[in-house]
This record gives structure tokens, C-alpha cells and sequence, in this order.
């Protein structure tokens, strides 16, 4: 992580707000700072995307809508992270609205970079993060591409990552936003294996948890201890009971202590409360245990400071 990013979250360079401002409670990994309205809502804890069918009728009774604006989203997003004392690694495919949400809350965000293959050059990136205005690579968008995490057109960023000790964060999953370029076929986890042994110092981690391939994400685990996952998504518009079996598997196989929370919220900020919710649902975890994906295991992949 680049210096500034870790003087945003200690607050080293905001000593008198950082003495009144205890620790945060929660950090949320996977969420959104975009500029172009989305005109649908989804279905809560359904799996479905969406408002209508073809025919018009409602695919449920409350979609959660979308916020109307950049502003819009921006504003509501904060206060939800305010209400529950959240830190949030914010990613958007604009600097420029990224410095927004960092001057609107620079104690709350960590800015990240949402990009494909070829949005940027690597001088571009390079000076985004030097200057302290990029602090995290991700949502890596290949699969909305349909590049495989291992295709040559990538393997730049991910040596650039390596280089500069950037952590990277990448959609391979089964779900995706309905988009033509999406290919569910490159949503097996272990299509980076070849990236992790071409980059062994790269901080990677797979978002939504490589959610439906448990084996896969697992297998992935155990192979590459270096790398994370976090429970985007999965978390607020899965099926709970679904969502629950997966993380529980996830924790029975020994990697509690590398599942991080995450909300994905995109364009529809009562998603953060859904996402909190479900932890806090899950009964078959300990106190521990949710610390640990609520906090503590963003804490140890981002070097942050433990609590005291």
C-alpha cells in the first residue's frame, strides 16, 4: 500500500481528527465510487439483477434503487460508512472522483482503481500511485473483458502491482453485472494459479470469494497463502441461507483469518446495511471470527495497525 494510503487510515496526517476518532470497527474492501447512474434496482438476498421481467412485472416487492447521482451516491455511501464506523477501499475508473470521496471523507477512504487490460499505461499508474492519488488495483475488470486472469494483455499490471507493492483486487467469480463482454466460463479460481507463480510478492485478492467454486477458491487457499478473499455481493443479494454455507465452508476449512468483508455496493447504498446484517447473522461464527472478516483480516492484508 502506498504511504498516503496508509496516512489516510492512521490519520497520521490528521492528528487532531485522529485523536478524537476511535478505531474503526469495520472495513469494507469491495465498494464502488462511480459516476454514471445506474437506472435499475436489484433484488435484495434473491440473486436476481434487476427490477422487471420482460414483461414488466416486479421480480420482487422492494428493489433496493439506486442512488440518482455521483453525488447521490457518494453522499448516502458515506453516511452508511459512518454509521457504522467503516474504512472503505473505494473503487472507481475516475481519479478524479475518486479525490472527491477522499476529500469528503479522507479518514474513511482508501482510493482504488477500477481498470481493465488496457485503460491505463504504465506510467499513468505509476504517477497515480507515486503522487499518493491510488493506493489499491482493483476491481480488476479482465472477466468483464472475457480475459482469462493468466492472458499476456494483464500481465503488466500485475508486474507493476509486484513492483510497487500495490494490492490488487480481481473479479473471478460466476457473478457479474449483465454486460455483453462478462464470460462466465473464466470465473474458476484457479486461472490464477499461473499469475501467483509468475508474480510470487504480489498481494492479491479474488473478489466475491470465487463464489459459486468453493473447491476451486479452496484449493486456490491452499496453494498461495499469500492471497485473500472477500464476500462481496455474496453477502447481500445471495440467498442468505446460501451465503451462509458458503462462508461456514470457507471457515471450517481453515481460512477464517483470510475471508475480508466487502459490500460491492454499486449504485445502491442500503446494500451496505444488507452486507453488515449478514455477518452479523451468521451464528456459527465466533466474536473472533467476525472480527477477524469484519477488521482484523483487512488490517493484516492492507498493513494497517491492529487495534490497540
Amino acid at each position: 500500500m502506498s504511504p498516503r494510503a496508509v496516512v489516510i487510515l492512521l490519520a497520521m496526517a490528521h492528528p487532531a481528527a485522529a485523536a478524537s476518532q476511535a478505531q474503526p470497527r469495520m472495513v469494507d474492501v469491495h465498494l464502488h465510487g462511480l459516476t454514471e447512474p445506474a437506472a435499475y434496482g436489484v433484488c435484495p438476498v434473491s440473486g436476481v439483477l434487476g427490477t422487471a421481467r420482460p414483461d414488466g412485472s416486479a421480480l420482487c416487492d422492494a428493489p433496493l434503487q439506486p442512488a440518482v447521482s455521483a453525488d447521490d451516491l457518494r453522499a448516502r455511501t458515506l453516511d452508511a460508512m459512518r454509521r457504522h464506523d467503516m474504512v472503505a477501499v473505494v473503487s472507481s475508473p475516475s481519479p478524479d472522483e475518486l479525490a472527491k470521496w477522499v476529500a469528503a471523507a479522507p479518514l474513511r477512504v482508501v482510493p482504488a482503481l477500477q481498470m481493465g487490460a488496457d485503460d491505463f499505461t504504465p506510467d499513468s499508474l505509476r504517477a497515480l500511485v507515486r503522487s499518493g492519488r491510488v493506493a489499491v488495483f482493483g476491481e480488476v475488470m479482465s472477466q468483464y473483458e472475457g480475459l482469462a486472469p493468466a492472458d499476456p494483455a494483464l500481465d503488466w499490471l500485475f508486474s507493476l502491482a509486484e513492483e510497487l507493492d500495490v494490492p490488487v483486487g480481481i473479479h473471478v467469480a460466476g457473478v457479474g453485472a449483465p454486460v455483453p463482454g462478462f464470460r462466465a466460463a473464466l470465473a474458476d479460481p484457479l486461472l490464477l494459479e499461473p499469475v501467483l507463480i509468475r508474480h510470487p510478492r504480489l498481494r492479491l485478492w479474488i473478489m466475491h470469494a470465487g463464489w459459486p467454486f468453493l473447491e476451486e477458491t479452496v484449493t486456490l487457499l491452499r496453494r498461495f497463502p499469500e492471497v485473500y478473499v472477500d464476500v462481496s455481493w455474496i453477502n447481500w443479494q445471495a440467498p442468505r441461507g446460501l451465503f451462509h454455507d458458503y462462508l461456514e465452508r470457507l471457515v471450517t476449512f481453515g481460512f477464517g483469518q483470510r475471508v475480508m468483508f466487502g459490500t460491492d455496493q454499486v449504485w445502491w447504498p442500503d446494500a451496505v446495511d444488507l452486507a453488515v446484517g449478514a455477518i452479523h447473522a451468521a451464528d456459527f461464527l465466533t466474536p473472533q471470527e467476525r472480527d477477524d472478516i469484519l477488521y482484523a483480516n483487512a488490517a493484516r492484508f492492507f498493513r494497517l495497525p491492529a487495534r490497540p
